[in-house]
């Protein structure tokens, strides 16, 4: 899971810094983030180590963004970017899921606020995502076809 979120994040961050971001990135990097942290979390409560609530906050939520994304590419062609709480709220969501994993009663206490963290990250992200969809155009850029 951890080397899943640095290879991740490198990518990111050598594709702003050489400047080969792509709209065809801009759409498959999120959406695999989305479906590799969602398969994980949803294994995660299969076996009882992560609360039921959690993962469903964190799948509805994502699910409700891509969502939201497809529409505004249908109905505007603009690809909308990954948002820093978002991103943050990811590298929380990953650290729950390490926290779980190791299941030490001494970092219970961490694993709530970390936990709590991540709601409060994915919240504001959502809401940044809302606010692009019906009020618009906050960092976005209009795709190529």
């Amino acid at each position: 899971m951890l080397l899943g979120a640095a290879t991740d994040f490198l990518d990111g961050y050598l594709a702003r810094r050489l400047h080969q971001v792509t709209d065809f990135g801009k759409i498959i990097d999120p959406l695999a983030d989305k479906i590799a942290v969602g398969g994980a979390i949803a294994m995660l409560v299969m076996i009882g180590a992560v609360q039921f609530w959690y993962v469903a906050l964190v799948i509805v939520r994502d699910v409700l963004i891509l969502m939201g994304g497809l529409y505004i590419k249908s109905k505007k062609n603009i690809i909308t970017q990954s948002n820093w709480p978002g991103k943050i709220a990811v590298f929380f969501v990953t650290l729950v899921m390490v926290l779980s994993v190791l299941n030490l009663a001494a970092l219970e206490g961490l694993t709530r606020v970390v936990i709590w963290t991540s709601v409060v990250l994915m919240g504001a992200s959502f809401v940044i995502y809302v606010q692009r969809l019906f009020i618009g155009g906050a960092r976005t850029k209009k795709g190529h076809s």
